[in-house]
Parts: structure tokens; C-alpha cells; sequence
């Protein structure tokens, strides 16, 4: 009797699992507008796990889309039960991102913004006027002429990493790749954003490469799977009282 008991429980918890999960499918046929399926992207495991690269998702979720309308201006796919709008037009696009930005200025939810962590401060989880007042302050920092002024630093950490890689293809047949790019973005942020050399081409263990790695090691494990539910479950992340803890770092 238990057994049976059970058997019919873990049944209407899977049934309603997948309503929830399927549930809203139709949301953008009844508007006549392009669906992506998520059987089109991949397996549901492959999507849930991160299996498939954003970048390639992006790339198939937009072939699809023009395939079954060459001349449709948007389309849509759904993240679990939230509806996403891909937009194919460049008008469109401009419009949203410039002539009409006020009216699409919050994103999906990052994080909880009631979170007091870190991950709840960021930009990313601001939204209206707190997130335009933010805007408004860090705007001025990434001008043109600013960003144009920072290609000599730029510049300066390439022809760095070039002197790092010819010493390393010299004295060794193998090279790590993504050591030698991360080494690349801390100069980069360490020279633009604090004005100091990071010393990371030269010193294997200066301190920012030390720092960045320990930073780097926070995003991971738990901490990428809870990021993932906040960011395609944020109502999940509220319900169970998740938060995103970035660990304090020291020397």
C-alpha cells in the first residue's frame, strides 16, 4: 500500500513538473509568432547541465528562427516557463537599444535583487530608477574617447603576452591557453582599471595572478549551478531561499 502510495505521488510530482516546465509552450504560437521548441536546441539534460555552449545555443535558436521565417522581424523560445523574445531585425534591434531604450530597461532576473550577497548588488540585478541611476554613473567612465584612450594600455598587455609566448613556445612544446589568456585579461583590468603593472607575465605568483585564480575557483561547482537557477529560476531561487555567496579572498 505504501508502495503505491508513493509510486502515485512521485507520478503527480513528475506530471506537474513538467507542466510547469511545458506548460507555457504555447505562448508564442497563440500570438503567430516563431517558436523555437527546446527539442530544436538540444536534449532538456544537455540544456540543463550546460552541455551546449550559450554561444552555440544563441547560434542555433537564430537559425531556427530564420528557417521558419525568413522575413519575420522576431521570434520567441521559452526558458522553462518564461518566455524569450530573439530579435533578427536591425532596425527593431536599434529602436529597443536606443531610440526606444527607456521603455526596455530592466533584464532578466540575474539575482535576487532582495539578496544582500554580492551577486544582489551587482548591475546585472538592479532594475528602474536604481538601475538608471547606476547607469547614469558609470556611463561617463566608458565614453568613446575614453575607451579610444585605453588602446595603449591595450596595447601594452599584448605586446606583453606576445614576449610571454615566445619565451614559452621556446622552452616548452605545450602552452595552456587559458592560463595564458587570463593572465591577459588580469593585465588588462589590472592596468586600465588600477593604473599598476600586474607583473603577471612575469612573475608566475604576483599577486594579482594569485588573486585572479582564487577568484576565478569561486565560480564553481555549487556556486555555477546555483547561478544557473537564478538565472532561468528566479522564482525557484525565492521559493527555496538560495543565494549566490561569493567567499571573501586573502593574500
Amino acid at each position: 500500500m505504501f508502495s503505491l502510495i508513493f509510486l502515485v505521488l512521485l507520478g503527480a510530482l513528475a506530471f506537474c513538473a513538467w507542466l510547469y516546465i511545458y506548460g507555457n509552450d504555447d505562448y508564442w504560437p497563440k500570438r503567430n509568432i516563431p517558436l523555437v521548441k527546446g527539442s530544436d536546441i538540444g536534449s532538456f539534460w544537455n540544456r540543463l547541465l550546460i552541455r551546449i555552449p550559450f554561444n552555440e545555443m544563441t547560434h542555433t535558436i537564430y537559425k531556427t528562427l530564420k528557417a521558419k521565417g525568413k522575413d519575420a522581424k522576431f521570434g520567441g523560445f521559452m526558458e522553462f516557463r518564461r518566455p524569450v523574445a530573439v530579435i533578427m531585425d536591425l532596425d527593431l534591434l536599434k529602436n529597443i537599444t536606443v531610440k526606444d531604450f527607456d521603455h526596455f530597461i530592466n533584464r532578466r532576473p540575474f539575482a535576487r535583487r532582495e539578496d544582500p550577497t554580492l551577486m544582489g548588488r551587482i548591475l546585472f540585478s538592479m532594475e528602474g530608477q536604481e538601475w538608471k541611476d547606476t547607469r547614469s554613473a558609470m556611463s561617463p567612465t566608458f565614453t568613446t574617447g575614453k575607451i579610444r584612450r585605453m588602446f595603449a594600455i591595450f596595447t601594452e598587455s599584448s605586446n606583453r603576452m606576445a614576449e610571454f609566448l615566445k619565451k614559452e613556445i621556446g622552452s616548452s612544446k605545450e602552452l595552456d591557453l587559458r592560463d595564458t589568456c587570463s593572465r591577459f585579461t588580469m593585465d588588462v583590468v589590472a592596468s586600465t582599471a588600477f593604473g599598476v603593472d600586474s607583473q603577471v607575465f612575469v612573475d608566475r605568483d604576483s599577486i594579482f595572478s594569485v588573486m585572479g585564480k582564487r577568484i576565478q575557483k569561486q565560480f564553481s561547482g555549487l556556486r555555477v549551478f546555483k547561478l544557473f537557477i537564478s538565472f532561468l529560476l528566479p522564482g525557484l531561487m525565492k521559493l527555496l531561499r538560495l543565494k549566490v555567496k561569493i567567499g571573501r579572498a586573502h593574500v
